[in-house]
Order: C-alpha cells, then sequence, then structure tokens
C-alpha cells in the first residue's frame, strides 16, 4: 500500500517549501490516466529500475520505449528520477520571458526525447565531477554550451540539448533542494537555435509521394473485393475456429468420453457424410493433420499432444481418405464469377489470412476517410454513426494532431477524448463493420489478433504503424501471387516511387483528380472517393 502521507510530502503544492525525494513505491503515472487493460506489470514505480510510460500515451499503437536508469551516472541518478516524477506529475513551467503556453503537461511522446537529451547532460556533469544539481553555477553552463558546439551532431540536436537543460531547470519548483540547478535561467533573451548558431530554416513542402493512379485504383479496387467477397470468407473461417479451439463450436457436442471414444465417433461421422480426414504435408508426403483431429473432436488445448501410434493405426484402419488441407469454413465468395480460392482456407495459413485481411480494412478506411494512420489505428468499437440532420455517415475518433488535440485528463482514463467525426462513404462503414466481426477486442486494429507480446495486449493496444504498413506490403504481395490481370501482369502494378506505407494514403487522397476508376463524393465541405466500376480480374493464379 502507498502511504498517502509520503505522497503528499513528494508532491508539493507551491513553490518554495521544502521538498523531500519521492517515496520508493510511489506510482509514476499517479497524475496520468492510463489505458485500460494495462497489466500491473507495467505500472511502475519510483525506485524500479525500469520505468514504463508507455501506458499513459493516449495513442494505442504508439511504442514508447521505457526508461533505464541504469544508464544514467549513479551519483545524479536520484536527481534525474526526481526530474521525471515531476515531469509527469506537473504541467511545464512557463519560462521566465513567458514564451510557451501555460498549465500543459508534456506529452508522454515528448519523454524518450527528453530521456535521451537528460542522459547527455547527466553524463556530462558526472564527468565534471557533480554530485548535486544544486552544484550547477552559470559559469558551468557556458562550459556545457561549449561541449555541446563541439559535438558531431546536427545543429538541431544541439538546440535539443539546450532546450533539455532549460527544462531542467523550469521544474526546480518541484525538485528537492539538491536536485535544483543552482543556475539562473540558461541563456535568457535567446531561442535555443540562436545559443547554437543554428540556421532557422524556412517551412519545407510536404514531399511525400503521391500513390500513382494505377497502383492506388488496383489496391483499392482489391480492397473493396476484400471487404465484399473475400473478407467474410476469412472471418467466418476465423470465428469457426475460435469456436474449435475454445471447445465451444456446435459440431463438438456429440464427441465426449476419452479420446479414443471421441475418434471413434468422428470416423463414424466422416464415413456417414462421406467426408475426408484433414490433412498436411509432412516429411513422407500427405499425412493426417493430427491436432487438428484433436481440435475438431473437442480435446483441450493443454491436452493435444499429438496422435499415438495407436490413434493413428485408428484412423489408417478407418479407410478414410485424407485431403490435402486442414479445413475451415467454406468458400462462398467469388471474384468474376468463380470462387476466389479452390480449397477452402487451411488452418496453417489462416493467422496470415486475418492478418492481410485487417491490413485490407486498414487501407479502404484509412484512404478513403483521408484519416490519419494513427487515427486510424485509434478507433474503437462502435465508432460508426451518422448525422440525424443530413443522414452523412461518419466515425468518431480522436485528432492525431492539431489544435484540438487536447491531452487527456485523470478523468478521462479511457484515453479517448476528446472525440470528433469524419464524413465518410459507406465502404468505410463496411470496413468498420468487417472489423467489428473479427473480434471482440476495444480496438478495431488490435496489436495482434493471434500472438500478442505480453508487453502489449492486444486489449489495450493498437498495431504498430510500421506493423501496419508491413501488413499492407503483405497484403499487395500475396494478391499479386494469388491473382493476375486478364494479360497476365501483376494484379496491383508496383508504384514507381517505391514501397507503400500508410501517410502515403492521406497525401494521395489530397492530390487526387478526376480519374476514371473514382468518381468525388462531396458531402459538407468534406470531399471523400468511391469506386465506381472495378478493375477486370482474371481470378485465381495456377498453383
Amino acid at each position: 500500500m502507498i502511504d498517502p502521507q509520503r505522497v503528499a510530502k513528494a508532491r508539493p503544492d507551491s513553490a518554495g517549501e521544502d521538498i523531500a525525494w519521492p517515496a520508493e513505491d510511489v506510482i509514476i503515472l499517479r497524475n496520468r490516466p492510463i489505458r485500460i487493460g494495462t497489466p500491473a506489470s507495467r505500472m511502475s514505480r519510483y525506485a524500479d529500475e525500469v520505468w514504463h510510460i508507455q501506458p499513459a500515451h493516449r495513442d494505442a499503437h504508439a511504442a514508447i520505449p521505457a526508461v533505464w536508469w541504469p544508464t544514467f551516472p549513479d551519483a545524479l541518478r536520484q536527481h534525474f528520477r526526481a526530474f521525471f516524477l515531476a515531469a509527469l506529475d506537473h504541467p511545464v513551467p512557463v519560462e521566465p520571458n513567458g514564451r510557451q503556453s501555460p498549465n500543459e503537461q508534456a506529452s508522454i511522446g515528448t519523454f524518450p526525447y527528453w530521456i535521451i537529451d537528460m542522459r547527455v547532460i547527466a553524463r556530462w556533469l558526472s564527468d565534471q565531477g557533480f554530485e548535486n544539481l544544486s552544484d550547477v553555477r552559470n559559469r558551468d553552463l557556458d562550459a556545457f554550451r561549449t561541449y555541446v558546439l563541439r559535438l558531431d551532431r546536427t545543429d538541431g540536436r544541439k538546440a535539443d540539448l539546450i532546450g533539455a537543460v532549460r527544462v531542467l531547470w523550469l521544474f526546480r519548483d518541484h525538485l528537492p533542494a539538491e536536485g535544483r540547478l543552482g543556475c539562473d535561467f540558461p541563456w535568457p533573451g535567446q531561442t535555443a537555435k540562436e545559443v547554437v548558431g543554428a540556421t532557422v530554416r524556412k517551412r519545407r513542402e510536404n514531399k511525400t509521394p503521391r500513390i500513382s493512379d494505377a497502383t492506388m485504383e488496383a489496391l483499392l479496387a482489391w480492397v473493396l473485393v476484400m471487404i465484399e467477397q473475400i473478407g467474410p470468407d476469412i472471418r467466418d473461417a476465423w470465428r469457426e475456429y475460435q469456436q474449435l479451439e475454445a471447445g465451444e463450436h456446435p459440431s463438438q457436442t456429440k464427441y465426449t468420453g476419452t479420446t479414443q471414444q471421441r475418434f471413434l465417433a468422428h470416423i463414424e461421422h466422416c464415413t456417414e457424410n462421406d467426408i475426408a480426414l484433414p490433412g498436411q504435408v509432412g516429411e513422407h508426403g500427405l499425412e493426417l493433420a493430427g491436432n487438428h483431429v484433436l481440435r475438431l473432436v473437442g480435446v483441450r488445448k493443454d491436452l493435444r499432444s499429438g496422435l499415438t501410434s495407436g490413434h493413428k493405426r485408428l484412423f489408417a484402419l478407418s479407410g478414410l481418405p485424407i485431403s490435402p488441407v486442414a479445413s475451415v469454413g467454406e468458400i462462398t465468395g467469388g471474384v468474376n464469377g468463380k470462387p476466389w480460392r479452390p480449397t477452402p482456407i487451411d488452418v496453417s495459413e489462416l493467422p496470415t489470412m486475418v492478418r492481410l485481411l485487417s491490413a485490407a480494412l486498414f487501407t479502404a478506411i484509412c484512404y478513403l476517410s483521408g484519416m490519419r494512420q494513427g487515427e486510424v489505428l485509434n478507433l474503437r468499437r462502435g465508432c460508426r454513426t451518422h448525422d440525424d440532420e443530413t443522414g452523412e455517415l461518419q466515425v468518431i475518433g480522436h485528432r492525431g494532431k492539431g489544435f484540438d488535440r487536447a491531452p487527456n485528463s485523470p478523468d478521462s482514463p479511457d484515453l479517448t477524448e476528446p472525440l470528433r467525426p469524419w464524413v465518410v462513404v459507406d465502404a468505410v462503414h463496411a470496413a468498420i463493420a468487417l472489423a467489428e466481426s473479427l473480434h471482440d477486442l476495444p480496438l478495431l486494429f488490435p496489436s495482434s489478433l493471434v500472438s500478442a507480446h505480453h508487453d502489449r495486449p492486444s486489449s489495450a493496444n493498437a498495431r504498430k504503424g510500421t506493423a501496419m504498413n508491413n501488413d499492407i506490403q503483405d497484403l499487395i504481395s500475396w494478391i499479386n501471387s494469388e491473382f493476375r490481370r486478364a494479360d497476365g501482369a501483376d494484379a496491383i502494378p508496383a508504384d514507381p516511387t517505391g514501397r507503400i506505407n500508410a501517410t502515403r494514403f492521406r497525401r494521395t487522397l489530397a492530390c487526387a483528380r478526376s480519374v476514371s476508376d473514382r468518381v468525388a463524393v462531396r458531402s459538407a465541405g468534406v470531399e471523400t472517393w468511391s469506386l465506381v466500376s472495378p478493375l477486370q480480374l482474371a481470378g485465381p493464379a495456377a498453383a
């Protein structure tokens, strides 16, 4: 239990009073909203050698590195621990010149940069023999500036180090006496760039390359095919697989008793209904898929250890044929009047298919809505809505950038406020509906539907942006490997500029012009695009 008196003593209400070093058991994110579903192992305390701050980041797709205190010098480690706790607790104090806005807490996304810079400062001070920040004087600031100017770094990085010293000074009223820089406000009257003599550059134009029309039109066409034809089959197969894994599928009710009795019942069922046994390709060719047979008859996952020799002999004597796949679900969707694949989905490829479907749904939402990558990755179940007056379809989320991206407060622990609507077309709503039907998790695009890392559980974290970009590339590669155009060319031609990533969707939509296969849909000043006619597709490629 945390002692309230010790916590209060470490959290001053006014500047200037005596401040003690924080208590070892203080939870470092006590004054920050925490993502629902965060495991206890990620709730770091002051004395921990590793501080996990990612749970307080509002974006579920962001991967924020932890603070590793062993990388800070021993003599000053306590001082910088106290600084970072103060920075987590309090708004950034106003500079003496009053340049920045008051009462704003630093974003959790800022801390990784501060950590890098503060480590440089701490190591330099330690090398100079300092054991308390209170011993630092104005002449020492000049020495540090000289050190920074000699570093083999860009002017921007040098300016960051100067800015970090100022931040450290600004929090002095929230730190114990030994942790306060004993100098005047560093380099008053100058910006950090002026202190290092950096040239102020003009704002650069957006150089993100747009995706070529041929590539984007084909990708969009196939994404819509995934939503309308292929996706529902993948979704249904995934649902069936999950039910079989949990022993909750209706087909498993007929299997009871020992494993042997269940196998006998399954052999009888397959014989009566002319069903082949599930198979897989092994070292010696086609063989029985033992784990899937165990799954079908409802044997618990923790009891599946493969088939015994007696079980294998039992199935061999049954005379039943073996299918080349251990399949789930059915193929009901089609491309150009033909099934999109000749056989049902094998359980071994199902996780990949689910990941590719999720990438297709993300692509449809991101491109057709004009939302940023992070804004889409943070969409939550139930985000579909409409305007009661105009009937416009909308998506509710939170802005990933801009003036109205206000930081959260502890009063909004789900990290979803403030919300804003985007006007969208029906394909976006269809993509969201399919994403919601893939799972029952709160985020549309959880960190993983198959094997999420224990530090980023799917219940509280979204897919990383880099991972989704890789998924999109894998989606394109899969489509091109399974389908061809009528002339034999790739279904989705390569973009001349290179790899497709989500940041290019918004840029492409912003630069879009009248294209033969798309039509502009204008509503309330928001312009989106909807596909009119799909590309001519030749169907599945030959094996």
